[in-house]
Parts: structure tokens; C-alpha cells; sequence
């Protein structure tokens, strides 16, 4: 079970990265129950799963997490798996 994540600094920064990475694509943030999943899937329609703990993370924390997670959904790293 995981619910979307519409606004606040998940949202803003992965689109910001988005923009830099030069994605066309939305990528949809989801909140899992799960204490430690973090994943990244699809590629229509990309989607990054996080931890539900991941809200209480630093701005940096999250920087890098979905600066890291973008880079697949840029190369499309989900096609090769």
C-alpha cells in the first residue's frame, strides 16, 4: 500500500531535478507503509517509491535520494531490468 505524495519538498525537488535531468515525464512520489522500501519503476509512467518515514528526512537527504532515483528513470534503467 502506498499513497501519493502531491506537494511539499518531495514533490518540488524531484521536479527541479526532473528539469535538470531534462525529463519529459512526471515522475509520481508515492509513501509506502513499509519502514524501508525505496524503489523505482516504469517507464511511461515512472514512479518512486519511499519509505514512509522518508517525510521527517533533511532536504538534503532527499536531494540525493532522488537525484539518485531520477538518474534511472533518465536512463531507463527500469527497461533493462
Amino acid at each position: 500500500a502506498a499513497r501519493p505524495i502531491s506537494d511539499g519538498p518531495w514533490v518540488d525537488t524531484a521536479r527541479d531535478i526532473e528539469g535538470r535531468y531534462g525529463l519529459t515525464r512526471p515522475v509520481t512520489i508515492l509513501a509506502s507503509d513499509h519502514p524501508t522500501l525505496l524503489v523505482t519503476w516504469g517507464w511511461l509512467r515512472p514512479r518512486i517509491i519511499v519509505p514512509h518515514a522518508a517525510h521527517g528526512w533533511t532536504a538534503d537527504r532527499i536531494r540525493i535520494v532522488l537525484g539518485h532515483e531520477l538518474a534511472h528513470v533518465q536512463r531507463g534503467d527500469w527497461l533493462m531490468q
